[in-house]
Parts: C-alpha cells; structure tokens; sequence
C-alpha cells in the first residue's frame, strides 16, 4: 500500500500524481538542437535511467530495473529566458544524475525534480503515512529538519491545511507557530504563510479566532528579520483582502475579530501601529 494518499485534485504534485518514483541516468544521447519557433528550440534524447526507489504508485518494471525512455527537450533561442513546454526541459541530462519523475509515462510525465530537493521532501511526506496523521503529528514528524523543508513539502502542507477548518483550531495554531519559527526554510514560510491567507478567503467566512490567530502569526513574522521580504505582498494584498478592506470579501469587524484573544490582540495593534499601514489602522479603529 503506498504511505502517500492519492487525491488527484489536490493542489500538491506529492498527493495529485499516481506514481512517483526516483532514478538515476546511466546514459545518454542527444542530438543536436533544432529551431521550431524562432524562439523555442528542440532536441531528441535517448536515455537509460535505473529505478531507485518508488514513492508512488505501481511500475511494470522491477524496482531496480534498468528503463530506456525517449525524450524531447525543449529550450529558448537566445538570451531571453522563458518556460517552455516539456517536464524534462531544463534539466542537465548526465550519467549519474539523479531525478524523481512524478507521473507516467515516465517520457512525459508532469514533472521533474532534481533528487537532491525532492527526496527529502517526499520522505517527509511518507512519514506522514495513508491515512495520514494529524496536521500537528505530520509537522512534529519533521520539526527537527524546518531549515531544509522544501517547496514540495511546503505545497503538500498547503493542501492539507482545509482539515483544520473550523474545529481543529489546535492543528491550525501548530500550523502557524511553524511559521513564525526562525528556522524554518525561507520558501516553505513563504509558500505556508501566502497558504493561510488564500485559503482562510477560500472558506469566507471564517471564525474571527483563526483570522485573530494568523493576525498574530503575520504580526511575529513580518516584525523578524526572516519576514523583511513578505511585508509588501502581506500587509499590500493578502491583509486587506482578508479583513475585506479590499477585494470582494465581506468587511470584517474589528471589534469581532481582535476579541477572542486578548493577548493576541496587543501583539497584533503593536505591529500594525508600527508597520503604520494606514488601511490596516482604519480598520482597527472602525
């Protein structure tokens, strides 16, 4: 039975994809490159990989089987740099590389990610197992590893955020002191916070205790040094947009939402006060 839950509307690749397995490149042939736009550019590669682990799915082949595949890379013409079609463009085919390939056939699967960034990530995810543990159990399974929490990761979190809504407050308050600790990685604090916020929109409305609580996380965060670079796209879209003072949402009382607590509350009028957001200091007085 595969430890990763298969859900395949799931915003995460780890948890959307029926098959995920790592390889390595044994050979490789490529020929030379071929104009097919004036700005896109093709190649054809013959590659051998071998199987080293599986992390999802079922294969026809043995789990250490040698595969041949026949790709097509793609790449742009010229200095400027674009994304281009093809899961497999982009990356440096060399005997010896490691990839893990999400999804078959495994010629053009939907992605692919260097093993060093990916391994981890999905090891993490395993842990949590199928079914999978709580929210908190899933972050503690991996609380001594923040610094190196990947994008992969992070995006599975992501998903998996709605199961806190609106009786697990405990597992939604975990979610958010991981968050605001220093040293969690840079993109998975990105990618967590930015989480809360749009999903927190998506279920407008929520209860004034879990928009209180993230006020109080945003508030911790975005003071840190490990925050400097979120202030802008936070207190410019994702605050307003939540609190209704921009966007299409309902307009959140201040009085409801500062009030479940107390002490949550001076934390959050302290930051506000001091970010002198001049919107966000309307709304507190409102």
């Amino acid at each position: 039975m595969d430890r990763i839950r298969l859900e395949p509307e799931s915003t995460s690749a780890i948890r959307r994809v029926t098959n995920i397995v790592e390889v390595t490149v044994k050979t490789v042939q490529a020929s030379e490159w071929r104009p097919v736009t004036g700005r896109l550019q093709q190649r054809d590669v013959q590659l051998t990989a071998q199987f080293e682990q599986v992390f999802k799915g079922r294969f026809e082949e043995h789990p250490s089987a040698v595969v041949a595949l026949e790709i097509i890379q793609s790449a742009p013409r010229g200095a400027r740099v674009f994304a281009v079609p093809g899961a497999w463009s982009g990356h440096e085919l060399t005997p010896g590389a490691r990839f893990v390939i999400f999804g078959i056939p495994l010629e053009s699967p939907v992605r692919v990610e260097l093993a060093a960034t990916a391994v981890p990530d999905l090891l993490r995810a395993q842990r949590a197992g199928s079914p999978e543990l709580s929210i908190s159990a899933t972050l503690a399974a991996s609380a001594s590893e923040l610094e190196d929490w990947g994008y992969l990761f992070a995006q599975y979190l992501e998903a998996r955020l709605p199961e806190t809504f609106f009786r697990q407050f405990s597992d939604f308050e975990t979610f958010l002191k991981t968050i605001e600790a220093p040293q969690l990685s840079a993109v998975a604090r990105r990618i967590m916070l930015a989480a809360a916020y749009t999903k927190l929109m998506l279920f407008d409305p929520a209860p004034p205790l879990f928009i209180n609580r993230l006020l109080a996380t945003t508030a911790r965060v975005l003071d840190a040094p490990y925050g400097v670079d979120l202030r802008e796209g936070v207190l410019e879209t994702y605050l307003p947009n939540l609190l209704g003072i921009t966007g299409g949402l309902e307009r959140k009382s201040a009085h409801d939402i500062l009030a479940p607590l107390p002490a949550e509350r001076e934390v959050i009028e302290r930051f506000v006060t001091h970010a002198n957001d001049a919107a966000v200091l309307a709304w507190m007085k409102s």
